[in-house]
């Protein structure tokens, strides 16, 4: 984000460092989630033929927002992208990750873009984030809310009722 783009040939549904700007943005990482599997990504064929999406919700989503079709994280396990997706910069050469090693390393990125137009940050996982430091890192970097595995179910519940 904070570098020029040059290879976005789509036509720009926002930009949120000018008004108006969207009331919230919701950002969905999935792993594993092949291309050929997920309607909006490859599957049309399939899903034209029996009528059947093996993700129908996702598919909707994308076409209320903005689906980053040809989105690659750099780097393997999970926390190491973590880096990657949020800041741009590029894995550490090393087995460990920039998380774990440096929980405090200072980056500048989406976060604190976010954060600096007044979005409440809130970063909702499927995992423990005391694993690989994550929870430090994410705090340090200016989350609000860092829900992990272990609270999602209480979270969710707050906005149902």
């Amino acid at each position: 984000l904070l570098r020029r783009t040059t290879g976005f040939r789509g036509q720009r549904l926002f930009h949120l460092l000018h008004r108006p700007r969207p009331l919230s943005v919701v950002f969905i990482v999935l792993e594993s989630w092949r291309h050929r599997d997920v309607g909006v990504l490859g599957a049309a064929a399939r899903v034209a033929r029996t009528n059947l999406s093996a993700t129908p919700h996702f598919d909707a989503l994308s076409r209320d927002g903005v689906l980053f079709s040809n989105f690659y994280a750099a780097g393997l396990p999970t926390s190491r992208t973590l880096v990657t997706t949020l800041f741009g910069n590029l894995p550490l050469r090393s087995t460990d990750t920039a998380v774990n090693l440096q929980p405090v390393l200072e980056l500048r990125g989406l976060p604190q873009l976010l954060r600096k137009k007044n979005y409440f940050l809130t970063f909702i996982s499927g995992v423990h984030l005391e694993w690989d430091h994550w929870h430090d890192f994410l705090r340090h970097h200016g989350f609000h809310n860092v829900v992990d595995v272990r609270r999602i179910e209480d979270y969710l519940e707050t906005f149902s009722s």
